[in-house]
Formats: C-alpha cells, sequence, structure tokens
C-alpha cells in the first residue's frame, strides 16, 4: 500500500471516528433536551397539583363559591396538561402512571362535586350532623385521592429523574467509547505507519550519510512498492551513476597526473636547454655578436624563463584542484605577517605603506589559505608600483555567517567592465610588459577559496586602485 494510501486512510478514519463523536454528542444532546423538557412538564404537574391541593383545603373550610370555582377550573387545566404530557412522555410505565393520575383526577372531581352538592343540600338542623358526617368522610377521602395524586405525581417525577441520569450516562460512555475507539485506531495506524515508514526513512537518511562520508558503495534495500520504495532505487541509481562518475573521475585524475609529470619532466628539459645554450653562445663568442643578436637572445631567453613560469604555474593549478585539504586552525593575523614580509622580500627598496588590520582565526588548510593571501598581497604591491605612495591594506568586513577578508591596494585598478575575465585562466587586463605575470594567480586564489566554501570577487577603478575580497565559513574544528 502506497504511502499516501494509508495516510489518506489514517485521514478518513479521523474523520470517521470524529463524525462519530459529534453524533453521540447530537445524540445525547437531543435526549438531554427531552428529560429537560419532560421534567419542566412534570415539575407544571407537581404545581398545578399543589395549587388544587391549596383551592381544596380552602374550600372545605370556607366553602367560598370563588374557591369552588378556581378548583374546578384547575382540575379542569389538570386533565389538559395530563393530555398534553401523553405523547411527550412515551414510556409505558410513565404512561401507566399518566392513566392511573387520570382516574384519580375524575375521582377527585366527582368527590369535590359530592361534597358541594352536600353542603348545597343540607337539611334542617336536626339532620344536620348526620350532613357533616357525610361531608367529612367525602373530604377524607378527597384527601386520601389527593394523596395518591401527589404520590403518583412524585413516582412520575423521579422516573423521569433516572431517565434523565440513564441518558446522560449513556451519552458520556458513547462519547468516551468513540474518543477511545477513534484515537486507539488513529495511534494504531500512526504506530503501523511509523514503523512501516520511520525505519524505512531513518535507513534512507543513514544511507546518505554513509554515502555523503565517501562509502560510494551503499546502497538502499528496496522494499514494497511505495513512494519510499521508488525513492530508495532512485537513490541507487543516483549512487550507480555517482560511483561511475568518481571512477571516471579518477581515471582522468591519473592521466592528469601523468600529464603534469609529462610536462614538469618532458617541457622543462628543452626550456633548460635552451637557456643553457643561449648562455654558452654568450659566453664563447661574445665579440662576435652584435647587439641585435643580443637583444634576440635575450628576448629568447626571457621568453623561455617564462615559458618556465607558467608551467610551474600551471602545475600549480593543477595541484590546487587535487591535493588533499589538511584543515586546522588558522591565525590569519599570523600568515599575514609572514606574507607581508616575503613580499618585502621580493621587492627590495619599495616604499610601501602598509595597513594590517586584526584578522581572526579560521578553520582550513594553512598552505593553501597562505598561498591564496600571498598572491593577493604580491598583486597588490605589484599594481602599485608607479604609485610613489604605495599603500596596501589587509582587513576583515564582520559577518554572521562568514568571515569577510579584504586586499585593497591603490595602483593602477581596473576597469569594473571586464571584472569577469579577473579570476579566469589566462585572464589579464594589463600587458606583461606593464606588469609581469602569467595570468593564473587569480585563477588559482578562487580554486583554494571555493575549496574552503567561500566566494571571492573584486571592486576597482581605472587609476584608482582596486580590492579583493574572499569569504570564509564560520566553522568549528571537527
Amino acid at each position: 500500500m502506497r504511502i499516501k494510501t494509508r495516510l489518506a486512510l489514517s485521514i478518513w478514519i479521523s474523520l470517521a471516528a470524529l463524525a462519530g463523536m459529534l453524533t453521540a454528542v447530537t445524540w445525547s444532546y437531543r435526549g438531554y433536551q427531552v428529560t429537560e423538557r419532560n421534567d419542566a412538564l412534570t415539575n407544571r404537574i407537581r404545581l398545578l397539583n399543589d395549587t388544587l391541593v391549596s383551592l381544596r383545603d380552602e374550600y372545605l373550610i370556607h366553602q367560598e363559591r370563588r374557591s369552588r370555582e378556581q378548583w374546578l377550573a384547575k382540575n379542569a387545566e389538570f386533565h389538559s396538561l395530563v393530555d398534553e404530557a401523553w405523547p411527550q412522555l412515551h414510556r409505558d410505565e410513565d404512561r401507566a402512571l399518566l392513566r392511573v393520575l387520570s382516574g384519580l383526577l375524575d375521582e377527585s372531581g366527582e368527590l369535590f362535586m359530592a361534597i358541594v352538592a352536600a353542603d348545597e343540600s343540607r337539611p334542617g338542623s336536626e339532620d344536620d350532623l348526620l350532613a357533616r358526617e357525610y361531608s367529612r368522610r367525602l373530604a377524607s377521602q378527597l384527601i386520601i385521592v389527593s394523596y395518591r395524586r401527589s404520590e403518583i405525581i412524585a413516582r412520575l417525577r423521579e422516573s423521569n429523574r433516572a431517565q434523565r441520569n440513564r441518558t446522560t450516562r449513556d451519552a458520556i460512555l458513547l462519547v468516551a467509547l468513540c474518543v477511545a475507539g477513534g484515537s486507539g485506531v488513529v495511534v494504531v495506524n500512526a504506530l503501523l505507519i511509523n514503523r512501516l515508514v520511520g525505519a524505512r526513512i531513518r535507513s534512507l537518511e543513514q544511507g546518505a550519510k554513509d554515502f555523503a562520508g565517501g562509502n560510494l558503495a551503499r546502497r538502499i534495500a528496496v522494499a514494497g512498492n511505495d513512494e519510499l520504495s521508488e525513492l530508495s532505487g532512485a537513490f541507487n541509481q543516483m549512487a550507480e551513476k555517482l560511483q561511475l562518475s568518481h571512477r571516471n573521475l579518477e581515471a582522468t585524475n591519473k592521466e592528469l597526473e601523468g600529464f603534469s609529470y609529462s610536462v614538469s619532466h618532458d617541457l622543462r628539459a628543452p626550456l633548460r636547454h635552451i637557456n643553457a645554450f643561449i648562455e654558452l653562445l654568450l659566453k664563447r663568442s661574445p665579440a662576435a655578436l652584435d647587439e641585435k643578436t643580443r637583444h634576440y637572445l635575450d628576448v629568447i631567453s626571457s621568453s623561455a624563463k617564462q615559458m618556465g613560469r607558467l608551467i610551474d604555474d600551471l602545475l600549480s593549478f593543477s595541484r590546487m584542484g587535487r591535493a588533499e585539504m589538511k584543515r586546522s586552525r588558522v591565525q590569519l593575523d599570523a600568515l599575514a605577517a609572514e606574507v607581508v614580509e616575503a613580499v618585502k622580500a621580493e621587492m627590495p627598496g619599495r616604499e610601501i605603506l602598509w595597513l594590517v588590520d586584526p584578522l581572526p582565526v579560521v578553520f582550513g588548510d594553512p598552505a593553501m589559505l597562505k598561498i591564496a593571501l600571498f598572491n593577493l598581497v604580491h598583486n597588490a604591491a605589484k599594481y602599485s608600483v608607479k604609485n610613489p605612495a604605495a599603500r596596501v591594506e589587509i582587513g576583515q568586513i564582520p559577518g554572521a555567517a562568514e568571515e569577510t577578508i579584504f586586499v585593497r591596494d591603490n595602483g593602477a585598478g581596473f576597469d569594473m567592465k571586464y571584472v569577469d575575465k579577473l579570476f579566469g585562466l589566462f585572464q589579464r587586463l594589463h600587458t606583461a610588459e606593464e606588469f609581469p605575470g602569467t595570468g593564473l594567480g587569480l585563477a588559482n586564489i578562487r580554486r583554494i577559496i571555493h575549496r574552503h566554501g567561500g566566494r571571492t570577487w573584486a571592486e576597482g577603478a581605472v587609476e584608482e586602485g582596486a580590492s579583493f575580497y574572499f569569504t570564509l565559513p564560520k566553522r568549528q574544528e571537527g
């Protein structure tokens, strides 16, 4: 089953559980409304019965017409209320009590009317005692019927309260069951998804870490036919292609190493021979050579030496891309001081104002960073040679995510429309006669900084100097 289907199933189960809970709550609320309505109805019956009892007692004491008429009206209202309760109180036991209550109302009416008739037709004084005794007996029967009626009403109200309690208890139980059941199903489904999906995601994560750590033979077991299986298969295909590319790259690097060896030995030998024979010619027949010939020999010698420097720079550029990085903490302050002294030694007699700000501690390859910083500082000193008040500044720009280092000079500068060419191979904005060089220094700097995870860029203006920047990530050792 696909993960998407599992998640959809989990959602539907959750919605079903929610619908069940809503249904249970709705049913419970309706049941509660019914019991509340029935309770209000039985309470009206109780209050009407209390009123009927009060009017009965008032009539038995005073025999007033007003109380008699009110009793008869309330008794008729009582009958109507019992008829109204019949469709609402539909349980068998409730209707049985209503039938008894209706009969007691009829009996009460008959007894009350008999009492009224006896009072209205009371004979002369000689039979007054018998008439009073008869009235007392009817009143006693009426009181007994009233007691029975009150008892029936109490049983009716108690029955309704019990029904309300049962409804409330059943509603709570039903909601609890829906919540527990729905939650249980969702939890079980979530655990199943976590068991089936979580372990495989962890396997993918570990496989990716192993592969990134250099284990190019790492593969992920493909199980099932869901999205994670497709992802595992795609990972394995990617790993196969990357491993093949790595093997091809290793083969290319070996070929490049062989080429570098050939360049280093096979090209250097002819250059050495050229320089050696030029020196021999100059030593053996100095008088036989005219000025033009000597000039030609000097140009050939200079070109051979330039070719040698170009070969050295090419080999250095090639090694920078393949050399293993040995990272450690690097004190850029100390490194900058060494570089400045090295540049001073190469340019004796130059008057340069050196401004070196405090520099941060970074994490990288000390040898590579020294090469990059030396090239930048050497370029700054070289391109400011025509300025009698030459100034070279080394500093940093504070940043949150990375360290930004700059080397700034007030020399020849460059046109910003050519800035994209600066860090390219053999790209020069000035002639070799103006400023000697091979056009590989900035390319080598960019390669070194990029291998450290940083960036390089430059800013400048013609005859107003240049600023070269590079960044290094803020990282901890290990």
